[in-house]
């Protein structure tokens, strides 16, 4: 008795079409002549008429980013905007490294009094009790 091996379907993987892509098939579906020619263009080309349909539509209403190369991955902010958060942070950062100077300072005027006026430290205080 013979088996019969079945192959798995392999997954259809999405088509990116580039804009040259669509602008060729546009340019060829015009250059056809019969109605005929452009059905085997679609199907050579495995293409839906709406697809086709759409990219002419979009193009006839000057969409032009449809026909441009779309770079992929998050999107880039105006540089104004980036530049203006920049300027932002960096007068916060400089706000907090005043404070931090000044805490600084004020402990270091407190620890030269707690010397001076021979008060014991603090971790002694709390021992002490």
């Amino acid at each position: 008795m013979e088996t019969e091996v079945i192959p798995k379907k392999t997954k259809r993987t999405r088509r990116y079409l580039t804009a040259n892509y669509k602008l060729e098939i546009l340019k060829e579906i015009d250059a056809c002549t019969d109605e005929s020619q452009v059905g085997s263009l679609l199907r050579r080309e495995r293409l839906l008429s709406a697809q086709v349909a759409n990219w002419r539509k979009q193009q006839q209403e000057a969409e032009s980013d449809v026909f441009t190369e779309k770079k992929r991955g998050p999107k880039v902010e105006d540089s104004a905007v980036i530049r203006d958060e920049l300027q932002q942070l960096r007068k916060e950062n400089q706000k907090l490294r005043e404070r931090l100077l000044k805490a600084e300072t004020i402990i270091s005027v407190q620890k030269k009094v707690s010397i001076l006026l021979e008060f014991p430290p603090f971790q002694d205080l709390e021992n002490n009790s």
